[in-house]
């Protein structure tokens, strides 16, 4: 029984190794194709407009899209704590989704914050210094409020596990709690930057 369970299958490890160095390898080919795609298009009249209208889009739905995602990452953050009607597997299902839906509205607040950078709508010192920008200083303070608070919120997300570990568990739901209900007032109040 013990010469059973130390004995794997040289196949299988093999197998397992060799999958995700062709899926790196495929990934960092599309990369570089679309890189070079774009680049190519870039010296195009057609090109220069698609690339200008594809960063026009980012540079506002962004925003959008990181509103909207923080917003459902709450709800489905509440629902997935109840206990009642939600089996344990529909409740790591929605923590699933819940996490999801948070790492994609982060990206998407970096993305804004970015290209409001590059285009110069916001000063270097406006995300990280509220209340000073010259265009819109409270909606813009407000949007950088409402960052750190998510930023808070997503640290208190990652270091869930030391919580849990911890003597006092509910510190957790306390810290983000408080992170996450802080902002709201912030994140429709800077939907507008």
């Amino acid at each position: 029984m013990d010469g059973a369970r130390t004995t794997r299958s040289p196949l299988r490890t093999t197998g397992l190794a060799a999958r995700p160095t062709r899926r790196s390898d495929a990934r960092r080919l599309a990369v570089g194709v679309a890189v070079v795609a774009v680049a190519a298009a870039a010296f195009t009249p057609f090109g220069r407009v698609a690339i200008a209208s594809s960063f026009s889009f980012l540079e506002f739905f962004t925003g959008v899209f990181s509103l909207v995602g923080l917003s459902i990452t709450v709800m489905i953050g509440l629902v997935a704590t109840d206990r009642l009607l939600l089996l344990i597997r529909h409740r790591i299902l929605l923590q699933i989704v819940h996490r999801a839906t948070a790492a994609t509205a982060m990206v998407c607040l970096a993305i804004h914050v970015a290209t409001k950078l590059i285009e110069g709508h916001a000063h270097l010192w406006d995300p990280a210094v509220p209340f000073l920008a010259s265009h819109r200083p409270v909606e813009v303070g407000l949007g950088t409020l409402a960052g750190y608070l998510m930023i808070v919120a997503t640290w208190t997300g990652v270091t869930r596990a030391s919580y849990a570990g911890s003597a006092r568990p509910g510190r957790w739901r306390v810290t983000a709690s408080a992170s996450v209900s802080s902002p709201w007032p912030c994140w429709y109040a800077s939907s507008w930057c």
